[in-house]
């Protein structure tokens, strides 16, 4: 019956018709499996070789799940702490490479995961490496930072290092449809940041402190990670701007300038092996033919917001609130 609704499902798609949600389809789930993307090269010894795991890091970053036709999806962060938690309990993971591909997304989420892969790079003794690909920026580049070395594909965008917080406001729309609003508070600044009026220059100025200290944060962790970065390299990447490849090696946000294959072989000499088997986690439902096999995302419910249509930003102003960002958002 469950195959049969999931094919129903994807023919009504695929005509155009109108889909609800079926209620308890949740897919994918059930526990990670390991699937082999590149075995290790004969002959190798010993005879089971160790594994790097790779590991996406894909789309807006965040902890909020998305809903559609198929239920619930993972977030960001409960992803990737039950691939970490897999790894650690295999002796046969000497080295986890991270392929990044993302614009950033909230502070949180970003922090949290920076702070899962420190972790377990640390307790687990084992190299970690980062491949940033087509993006690379703002919270995908915080996350980054906790691998041991930084690679860039030829012709990905990274930097964008600090913080946005973008607020939207609806009164003047309000106004000239006849819609008007009465707030009750405790205190003046409660509502700071409501959509339904514009900050005060006391708001702003709160608003702005906040983002000044969690950008403090994100160039502290810069510093921390990158100790070669000179005062006048570090001033040059904190405006915010975005770097081509060549150009963040040359100002020392990354390592080298290479490809999937060149980080994957950085892996294996920082983790002194020779031979691996390259390997990735999935869930049922899904499949990895090799290095470049991406998650595949389930189609949603037409019109339904979620995280594979919208990004971080876009999601918490239809939230209606205001939400603190490693983004890159030109």
């Amino acid at each position: 019956m469950r195959k049969i609704l999931v094919l129903l499902s994807v023919v009504l798609i695929m005509s155009g018709c109108a889909i609800i949600v079926l209620p308890g389809l949740d897919i994918p789930s059930g526990p990670l499996t390991e699937e082999i993307v590149q075995p290790a090269k004969m002959p190798f010894w010993p005879v089971f070789p160790k594994k790097i795991l790779l590991v996406d890091i894909d789309g807006p970053i965040t902890d909020e799940a998305s809903r559609g036709l198929f239920g619930r999806s993972e977030n960001t962060v409960e992803s990737l702490k039950e691939k970490l938690q897999t790894a650690q309990d295999d002796p046969s993971i000497a080295a986890v490479v991270l392929r990044i591909n993302s614009p950033g997304g909230t502070v949180t989420a970003s922090d949290i995961i920076y702070r899962e892969i420190s972790r377990f790079r640390e307790e687990k003794n084992v190299p970690v490496v980062a491949c940033l690909m087509d993006v690379g920026a703002s919270g995908g580049y915080y996350v980054a930072l906790a691998a041991d070395r930084i690679f860039a594909h030829p012709t990905t965008i990274t930097g964008s290092v600090g913080v946005i917080a973008q607020m939207v406001h609806v009164h003047g729309l309000f106004e000239k449809i006849g819609v008007s609003t009465d707030t009750i508070k405790s205190g003046a600044l409660k509502d700071a940041g409501s959509p339904f009026r514009s900050l005060t220059d006391e708001e702003r100025n709160l608003m702005q402190g906040i983002i000044d200290q969690l950008y403090g944060r994100f160039i502290d962790t810069v510093q921390a990670r990158r100790p070669g970065l000179s005062p006048e390299r570090l001033e040059q990447i904190s405006t915010g701007r975005v770097f081509s490849a060549s150009d963040a090696l040359e100002n020392g946000l990354i390592d080298s300038v290479g490809y999937l294959d060149d980080a994957l072989e950085e892996a294996k000499k920082l983790a002194a092996i020779r031979k691996a088997h390259v390997v990735m986690y999935r869930k049922p439902f899904s499949y990895r033919g090799n290095i470049y096999a991406r998650v595949q995302t389930l189609p949603t419910q037409s019109g339904d917001f979620n995280l594979f249509k919208m990004d971080a930003s876009n999601l918490a102003l239809l939230n209606g609130r205001p939400v603190f960002l490693y983004l890159w958002q030109p």
